[in-house]
């Protein structure tokens, strides 16, 4: 039997802050820099270093953030945020204040639609029309895009390789506690 519950926001905002705060006390806060030419998505990279990529993306929960940001700072790790287009345009200041501290910013495509569901142009326009909000706000060509709901189908994938983008994805990892 499966048990599902309801989490509160607050309740998803500390469970976020412990979730960076324990991977900051046992992995090496390092960020690998990945930079590919293939059209394949990025998952997960080897490597001998301790080390995780943390991105995040932003859609919604700005009210967050801040403490987030703290988090990250407290532990001097650095992550990728990317913010949809809708989302950024309605919280420049924040966006910008996410590019002082030193993170990278990527793209989410626009309105956080199902990539899957819409056609290769459609796609193209979320992610162009979010890399011209990014650029107008930060001066930063976002060259990274994480399709919303970590869809991988074709639409959204070649939309991103038309337009130069590497896409990323995430994976679930297993964080084993030092012994």
């Amino acid at each position: 039997m499966i048990a599902y519950f309801k989490l509160s926001h607050r309740a998803l905002k500390v469970l976020g802050l412990a979730l960076v705060l324990f991977l900051g006390l046992f992995c090496e806060q390092r960020i690998v820099d990945v930079i590919a030419s293939v059209a394949e998505p990025i998952e997960q990279v080897k490597t001998s270093e301790k080390a995780i990529a943390l991105t995040i993306n932003v859609d919604w929960g700005e009210e967050y953030l801040p403490a987030i940001l703290e988090a990250l700072d407290q532990k001097k790790a650095k992550a990728t945020f990317f913010p949809t287009g809708r989302w950024a345009k309605k919280n420049p200041e924040l966006l910008k204040e996410i590019v002082s501290r030193g993170h990278e910013i990527g793209n989410h495509g626009y309105s956080h639609p199902h990539p899957d569901r819409i056609s290769i142009a459609a796609n193209e326009e979320e992610i162009v029309k979010t890399e011209k909000i990014v650029e107008g706000i930060t001066g930063i060509k976002t060259k990274y895009y994480a399709p919303p709901y970590g869809e991988r189908g074709t639409p959204g994938l070649k939309a991103a390789q038309n337009l130069g983008y590497q896409t990323i994805l995430w994976t679930g990892a297993q964080i084993v506690r030092p012994k």
